[in-house]
């Protein structure tokens, strides 16, 4: 695999790797993708600063803290459901 110092145009990058170079099919759901995951971690944010809080009691945390492991595993889902777009 060619080195960042190569000088190596983009298609014989992509050559090295077998990759297709018409890529832009792909491109409306990956961006579909980022825009579900970027939500999700906006969501995670504000749980993490509502645990965050010293008036929150520790049951409660807990169930932040449960909420937060299931919109991780809506990351871990989206990111295996779209694995094809980061196969080499």
């Amino acid at each position: 695999m060619p080195t960042p110092d190569d000088n190596y145009s983009k298609s014989e990058a992509f050559e090295d790797r077998n990759l297709p170079l018409d890529t832009a099919p792909m491109l409306p759901l990956a961006l579909q993708k980022l825009d579900e995951i970027r939500d999700i971690l906006e969501r995670m944010l504000l749980l993490a600063e509502a645990s965050a809080d010293p008036a929150v009691e520790d049951a409660e945390r807990a169930a932040l803290q449960k909420r937060l492991d299931r919109l991780r595993g809506e990351i871990d889902a989206i990111a295996a459901e779209s694995g094809w777009l980061y196969e080499r």
